[in-house]
């Protein structure tokens, strides 16, 4: 589940820097991919039982990886998009989607294995994680001094 998670961090980071995204949706992808690596690379440590900087050097290497391709895939993919060409980019935004969707199926088959029972819930974490998506909704919208500051709409 993690690393499905981490996963589409890449692609939605690539639809977000190309399209030109404000620079709180830019980050948000990258901050959502680096803290699941991190809970990544703890799993390693605590349940898959790797040493402590074996965990930390696989972890930044797969971290290393996907900034990698994210860097190619973006200077890849944003001359097509100024010419107007726009299934890649519906392809990025589709396929993580898709995969992030896919990272949501693992808990129901925890749950359905201890009968509904939800172990470790982290209130913490589900007002971060509430708080980061309720602020990525408020970056969608543009104040009216936005435009008058910056001459953007």
């Amino acid at each position: 589940m993690l690393m499905l998670w981490a996963v589409c961090a890449v692609p939605f980071g690539v639809y977000a820097i190309v399209q030109n995204f404000n620079i709180s949706l830019q980050l948000q992808p990258q901050c959502f991919g680096g803290l699941t690596l991190i809970a990544w690379g703890q799993t390693l440590y605590y349940h898959n039982h790797y040493k402590a900087w074996s965990a930390a050097l696989t972890t930044l290497l797969v971290a290393a990886s996907f900034a990698v391709s994210e860097a190619i895939l973006i200077l890849t993919l944003r001359g097509p998009y100024k010419r107007g060409v726009e299934w890649p980019m519906i392809m990025m935004a589709v396929s993580a989607s898709v995969i992030q969707a896919l990272g949501l199926i693992a808990p129901y088959f925890e749950l359905a294995k201890r009968s509904g029972r939800v172990i470790g819930i982290d209130f913490t974490f589900l007002t971060v994680d509430f708080a980061g998506a309720f602020f990525s909704l408020m970056a969608l919208g543009n104040p009216p001094y936005y435009t008058a500051l910056t001459g953007r709409s």
